[in-house]
């Protein structure tokens, strides 16, 4: 696996779907990743088609050779779309008219492959295209591996609910479940900037074969470096919330725009034991114009000089005695200016 120091993302080289065929099955999703991506396969989704609905899609697309897929089905078709002139319906009418036909085309061996990987993806649990991954570490001792269908939810008033865009363990997704990690006493402060500590724990992440998790990663992977899926409803996604010991959390996802597919972190989801959005940038500082933070109620007593630090390292003014404060801005572009005072 390869990570660029200070760059907040991780590429996702290493992920398989078996330790012991990594390094060739990497080796191919990478390879085939670069070389086709000005040559990726048009694929349309089209699921719980038949073969001539298949073909109408195909038609509707235009000329070229596409793809046709029906994942439920777990079936694709390539077509190869000419245009031709339309059969005379009269002899004595010349008829100049041409339109669309589809023929049935072969599919090659990667297209095969990585369409094999598509579906396999969608079937895993959580199904769908979409896969969404929630993650809460757990203290050393601590039972490991039990499933959000199972587990019980001890972070109480530290979890804001669900309506606010935070606290992810409000309603536990499907998918995932209780880890550990290496780093005990990592939080959301130690993970939202570009760094060592965020490198180390985006490498955690791409190793973890718990839930099935680097599987499906592998499967990603080389679905989208062939097939170039034309609505991207259908395209695979994959994303976490990863919540630690103290309550806070952070957004992850595999950012599929780029070549390599890599694992970014969502600069714009950090919230800490306090629910405080933990701001990646200048801007954030203020959110979408004023910015409340608060530390008086209960959560990680580190909480309040960790924010004081991230505030300030973008240049903002704050006092270090405010523990209930608003963070506003005024201005634009080089005239901007960052105030944060305090409220009741």
């Amino acid at each position: 696996m390869k990570h660029s120091s200070g760059t907040g993302k991780i590429t996702l080289e290493g992920i398989g779907m078996d330790s012991r065929n990594l390094v060739a099955t990497m080796l191919f999703c990478f390879t085939t990743f670069f070389v086709s991506q000005s040559i990726a396969t048009t694929y349309i989704p089209c699921d719980g088609c038949s073969l001539s609905q298949m073909s109408n899609v195909a038609v509707s697309h235009g000329v070229g050779r596409v793809l046709v897929g029906n994942v439920p089905g777990n079936t694709m078709q390539a077509f190869r779309v000419y245009l031709a002139p339309q059969p005379k319906v009269m002899s004595r009418v010349s008829n100049n008219k041409s339109t669309l036909f589809a023929d049935l085309s072969s599919t090659s061996a990667q297209e095969a492959a990585a369409f094999s990987s598509y579906v396999e993806f969608h079937n895993a649990a959580p199904v769908g295209y979409n896969k969404h991954y929630e993650l809460r570490i757990v203290n050393p001792g601590e039972p490991v591996g039990v499933p959000n269908s199972l587990a019980v939810k001890r972070l109480g008033d530290l979890i804001h609910s669900d309506t606010q865009s935070y606290g992810p363990m409000s309603v536990p997704s499907p998918g995932g479940g209780t880890v550990d990690y290496p780093t005990p006493g990592t939080n959301v402060y130690n993970v939202i900037n570009s760094g060592p500590q965020q490198n180390a724990f985006l490498q955690w992440l791409t190793h973890l074969t718990i839930y099935g998790i680097s599987n499906q990663t592998g499967k990603l992977v080389q679905a989208a470096g062939i097939l170039h899926i034309t609505d991207s409803s259908y395209a695979p996604q994959l994303s976490f919330t990863v919540t630690f010991t103290d309550g806070s959390h952070i957004g992850v996802y595999a950012d599929t725009k780029q070549a390599p597919i890599q694992l970014v972190v969502n600069e714009d989801s950090g919230v800490d034991s306090h629910g405080n959005n933990v701001p990646a940038t200048e801007e954030a500082v203020t959110g979408s114009g004023t910015q409340m933070y608060d530390f008086t109620k209960s959560g990680n007593e580190t909480d309040h000089a960790n924010m004081y630090q991230q505030i300030t390292r973008f240049g903002v003014n704050l006092s270090p005695n405010l523990w209930q404060y608003a963070c506003v801005s005024s201005g634009a572009g080089v005239g901007r200016r960052t105030d944060c005072k305090w409220v009741q």
